[in-house]
């Protein structure tokens, strides 16, 4: 490592010796033998382009793939640093399919993209500081912006060290539902994304497809890389919260997605794990799903929604028993 100091009154770079100008300069060969630039005039222009002040990173001797392709993708698109999909990866879809809808959403761009994931690094834009990728400034993107049918819910966490800490998650689903095929949670840790799309539910379950939402984590502690968070029993507790929130959300307002598409596998899926319990509350045996249409339940024993062609039909609710807690409780919610 070389360091400079910028002379104001003199205008230009001087050395900046933390031992002696011998180890500088030994430090300073090694760096023009390794790097693209291979005297030390051409290294200094570099900060030209930086102004007063900033941060450059040069990407340079890229590794090959074993398909002979560099490691980075900077090609396919000239104003992003991309990572070359996987082989056998779907193929992009033709415009406007459902599944090119999928593709595009957030949650799978991030995963190749790193203008994409630079867009949701920071809950809300930072003040003193933009990102520049490739010459262009990278936009800010808002998750929550995306999100339809929401609800914003307060968790308070009872082991934080704070114990005044109240948070507001944000849960909803997808502009694109039911096209995109996703669920998770984007937490942030005091505005800097962590975990983008935390998955909390199994994949193997159609119950809280789709359900995604945001929230910021101030209450516990990133790890170094600030890839993850450390496990904690307030992590874990977390966890089961939102659990229950993606089980709560989608019993509550499947339908809104359902109605939307007609998927009668799904459909036959989710009543028959929901039949027994129907069953078994109100003594009467679960409606079938019929030809023409079809009968499914976004709560076991709240609402029956009944699809029709086009055309959506709520049935009146069930009588709960007296000692049934309803989830989501108003008094926890402010619905928008």
């Amino acid at each position: 490592m070389v360091e400079f100091i910028f002379n104001k009154p003199a205008g230009k770079f001087t050395k900046l010796l933390r031992s002696s100008e011998e180890h500088f300069s030994i430090n300073l060969s090694m760096l023009l033998k390794w790097s693209p630039y291979k005297t030390e005039t051409e290294l200094m222009k570099q900060f030209d382009s930086i102004g007063n002040h900033g941060t450059k990173f040069i990407i340079y001797n890229l590794l090959e793939t074993d398909d002979g392709e560099n490691e980075l993708d900077f090609y396919s698109d000239t104003k992003d640093i991309q990572l070359p999909r996987a082989a056998g990866a779907p193929k992009v879809s033709e415009k406007g399919s459902s599944q090119t809808i999928g593709q595009e959403y957030i949650s799978n761009q991030l995963l190749y993209s790193l203008r994409e994931y630079l867009s949701i690094l920071y809950l809300r834009p930072h003040p003193v500081f933009r990102i520049i990728l490739r010459g262009e400034v990278v936009k800010h993107h808002n998750i929550a912006d995306d999100i339809k049918f929401h609800e914003f819910i307060r968790y308070k966490p009872r082991t934080a060290p704070d114990s005044e800490v109240v948070v507001v998650k944000t849960i909803g689903f997808p502009k694109e539902a039911p096209h995109v095929n996703t669920h998770g949670f984007s937490v942030y840790h005091k505005n800097r994304l962590i975990i983008p799309f935390w998955r909390v539910l199994n994949d193997d379950d159609h119950r809280g497809n789709g359900v995604v939402g945001v929230l910021e984590a101030d209450f516990i502690e990133p790890t170094l890389n600030k890839q993850g968070f450390k496990k904690t029993a307030v992590l874990e507790k977390l966890e089961l919260r939102l659990k229950q929130m993606t089980l709560e959300y989608w019993d509550l307002h499947c339908g809104l997605i359902l109605s939307q598409q007609l998927n009668k596998k799904l459909l036959e899926e989710i009543q028959d794990k929901k039949s027994n319990e129907m069953s078994r509350i109100t003594g009467v045996d679960s409606p079938k799903v019929g030809s023409e249409g079809g009968l499914f339940q976004c709560h076991a024993i709240s609402l029956w929604h009944f699809q029709e062609k086009e055309k959506l039909i709520v049935l009146p609710p069930i009588i709960l028993p007296p000692n049934h807690e309803y989830p989501l409780r108003g008094s926890n919610i402010i619905t928008s």
